[in-house]
């Protein structure tokens, strides 16, 4: 049987191999509007360089990657267990339910590979496929004030180096670097980038299973006390947004220059369903710091990772911080229960300065989390929980429920609620707010395919602020639903139609009392993509905003993207159009740009932007890419604001990236 399917697959297999990461995690990106999928970018990008293995993988790791379906992973799980271990990534044609295009868009993130000695695994890393180093370098045209009037201490343009050594499910070593615009990097004073980071990562090393030594992130739970930043939050994806799996240890190689730990993990196997992590991590954080009497107080922990200004050079490494920690996870198949405690200790008290709405903020030296998590699952419905204390604070919980009714109905359901005085440093669960504290609410979604070419999905969301928040001076609630339509017209042409409304009380400006009010948002996208094969595609999106709280305000934005492919060159295009009334109607839309790097620019006033990205293969190891982009401000003298402001009305930027694969 297994001889016959392997015979049946192999005349696609040319089709469909070699496919490119970085172009389906570019196209996975494209498709959205939200202005916050960093977090869905970095989860993708992990899974390209960390692939998961069809042949040792759970439930829980399918789940985590958000690309199918329950049945789906069922039917893949049923098919290893009767048929034994997969040969080749494409024997999965032979499943139920994996047309070409789901194999097409999950191949990228999956590979099948086999129990290897620490020897073996060490010589694998010269043909493995998955080793690169690169170089990046960009620059602005116009000077900013920064530059200009000699407060930035560094050059202009923003330089990034990346390698990495990687085989898949075994082993890894990754190094990275980078300097933003304005930082001094290599220079008589300063011998090292301003951002230096590295991972040792290995796998089944006996009873240790993961261990990582360097910069390392940790998913346990549902994010309480420590997540990974995976959790993408609420998007067009309604069902697997709202859940997260027990992953636990992940090597760290993002340019993000905080929200990580420093040090060493490991992960123990105890029995057969049993897991044990232990970690530690010392990092020094930037920070304004304050004399206060005969201490040091540290007031804010700056998270922006920029020292361009001799302000931010004298917050640099200020603050010293000290975690540790273990989980214990019993993984039983259907149920799935757990434990974490985080201990952090810093160097000075932390002591921020006291307002309104943040009087429940976590003061003082040291900080204790600890939670529990339990996840059950009985056939098509999955329940997921997780309840965390902090020490000397208060509670966070979170609740939720998927299930898929038949092959066209999924729902999920999310109850969460966090109390003001709720800290977690390294939490990350599903929020309204980018921290979970201070919320409460109720999320609702649904998914509909009733056919192969229709999909409809929406979701409800409902949130309260039992407390004071920034952007709120008394107690607050608000609501955000959308509803997306998604027709495939053929292999080649697709479009969809979304909608999005919310509802938030927050601070009315310019009142001579203070006073909150309703704003009311309404979001319309309309988006279309077309082509003719691989060689030429082509988008067009329209993107409308009405915003409304003391007066209404509207924002349009209009785009034509054009990719041509020609002998392995790829060229991208952008022209857009907008016109946007102020910040409250601005737009934001995703944008492609140079290998490992997130862009999503956000657009205020009127004018015009346009992009051209090309990337050639001078060698079949080396690919080189350049981006010259352009915005062009219509009725105004100046474009940004403070040290960024730029005099004139127009923002030029180029960027080129050099990559060598080995």
């Amino acid at each position: 049987m297994r001889i016959l399917i392997l015979l049946m697959i192999i005349p696609t297999t040319e089709i469909l191999a070699q496919l490119s990461a970085e172009e389906h995690i570019q196209n996975i990106l494209s498709k959205t509007v939200e202005a916050d999928n960093e977090l869905l970018f970095n989860k993708l990008l992990h899974y390209a360089e960390h692939p998961i293995n069809l042949n040792r993988c759970t439930e829980a790791d399918l789940q985590s990657l958000g690309l199918l379906k329950y049945e789906q992973i069922e039917a893949l799980l049923a098919y290893r267990t009767n048929l034994g271990p997969f040969h080749s990534i494409y024997e999965i044609q032979a499943i139920e339910g994996f047309t070409r295009e789901v194999v097409y868009q999950l191949a990228p993130f999956v590979e099948v590979t086999y129990a290897r000695s620490i020897k073996e695994r060490f010589q694998s890393l010269q043909s493995s496929g998955y080793n690169y180093s690169m170089a990046s370098y960009r620059i602005n045209i116009e000077k900013n004030r920064g530059l200009s009037s000699g407060l930035y201490t560094g050059p202009p343009g923003r330089a990034q180096m990346r390698s990495k050594l990687n085989s898949p499910g075994s082993l890894s070593a990754g190094l990275v670097a980078q300097k933003d615009a304005g930082e001094k990097w290599l220079n008589h004073r300063n011998t090292l980038p301003d951002f230096l980071a590295g991972h040792l990562y290995v796998e089944d090393l006996g009873i240790v299973d993961k261990f990582v030594a360097g910069n390392y992130k940790l998913q346990f739970g549902q994010g309480l006390t420590v997540g990974s930043g995976f959790m993408t939050g609420k998007n067009a994806d309604v069902i697997a947004s709202t859940r997260q799996q027990t992953l636990g240890i992940l090597p760290y190689s993002s340019m993000t220059e905080y929200d990580f730990f420093q040090g060493a993990a490991m992960e123990f196997g105890v029995g057969e369903n049993i897991s044990l992590t232990t970690f530690y991590s010392k990092r020094r954080l930037d920070a304004s710091v304050e004399e206060a009497g005969d201490t040091t107080v540290v007031r804010t922990i700056r998270r922006s990772g920029l020292h361009r200004t001799q302000s931010e050079l004298d917050g640099m490494n200020q603050l010293n911080e000290l975690s540790y920690g273990t989980a214990l996870a019993l993984n039983l198949g259907t149920i799935e229960v757990g434990a974490v405690y985080l201990g952090t200790q810093f160097s000075d008290s932390i002591a921020p300065r006291i307002t309104d709405y943040n009087q429940f903020y976590f003061s003082g030296k040291t900080a204790n989390n600890f939670s529990v998590f339990l996840n059950y699952q009985h056939r098509n419905i999955n329940w997921f929980s997780e309840v965390a204390k902090s020490y000397e604070g208060g509670i966070g919980w979170t609740s939720g429920i998927m299930a898929a009714f038949g092959e066209k109905v999924d729902m999920s359901l999310l109850a969460r609620s966090y109390q003001p005085d709720f800290y977690s440093f390294h939490g990350r669960p599903f929020s309204e707010q980018s921290t979970a504290r201070n919320e409460s609410g109720i999320y609702w979604g649904i998914q509909i395919s009733p056919s192969a070419k229709w999909k409809i999905s929406a979701y409800h969301d409902y949130y309260k602020l039992p407390w004071f928040s920034y952007s709120a001076i008394s107690p607050s609630q608000g609501s955000e639903s959308l509803v997306r339509v998604n027709y495939n017209i053929n292999k080649l042409t697709s479009s969809y139609l979304q909608l999005k409304i919310e509802n938030r009380e927050t601070n009315l400006r310019d009142s001579p009392n203070p006073t909150t009010g309703l704003r009311k948002t309404i979001n319309l996208t309309m988006n279309f993509d077309y082509g003719s094969d691989d060689i030429l595609q082509f988008r067009t999106r329209l993107q409308v905003r009405r915003s409304q709280i003391k007066m209404k305000t509207r924002g349009i934005l209009m785009f034509q993207d054009a990719v041509l492919n020609f002998r392995g060159a790829q060229l991208t295009s952008r022209i857009l159009l907008f016109d946007v009334d102020d910040f409250q109607s601005r737009l934001y839309t995703y944008e492609k740009d140079l290998l490992f790097n997130f862009y999503t620019p956000s657009f205020i006033g009127q004018g015009i932007r346009y992009f051209l990205l090309a990337r050639v293969k001078p060698a079949k190891f080396m690919t080189m890419r350049a981006k010259w982009s352009q915005t062009i401000y219509h009725n105004q003298t100046s474009v940004g604001s403070g040290y960024e402001q730029i005099n004139g009305n127009k923002k030029s930027e180029f960027g080129i990236q050099l990559s060598f694969s080995y």
